[in-house]
């Protein structure tokens, strides 16, 4: 998809409660060294996070926790990622670099995919 097309909508999420933060590495990249580099940085590395995931959405209690989980989540990968939400009975998902989704038992309920 290029930078002028906006990507379709996948899910519908329906939020009655709580709040709702997505953490992504689709807009904000560049390249530096010959590599994709983007602003989430591994806290271990001090480097732009290797990952598989391109954005994770959290809904928590408040938008600070929403926010460090789906940074967190992101960071993690895809499959590493819901499985850390997953054993904190996080409400997430996330959507790979290839087109995976993966989700967590606690938001099944409230997403539904635009294609159903």
């Amino acid at each position: 998809m290029g930078p002028d097309k906006t990507p379709p909508d996948l899910f519908d999420l329906w939020l009655a409660h709580g709040s709702l933060a997505t953490s992504g590495i689709d807009y904000r990249q560049w390249r530096q060294g010959g590599r994709l580099a983007h602003h989430l940085i591994h806290p271990a590395t001090g480097q732009p996070a290797e990952t598989d995931a391109l954005t994770a959405t959290v809904l928590a209690e408040t938008a600070e926790q929403a926010e460090a989980w789906a940074t967190a989540a992101l960071i993690c990968g895809l499959e590493d990622g819901v499985t850390r939400l997953h054993r904190q009975n996080m409400a997430g998902l996330l959507i790979g670099v290839n087109g995976d989704i993966a989700l967590t038992p606690a938001i099944q309920p409230l997403a539904r995919r635009r294609w159903e």
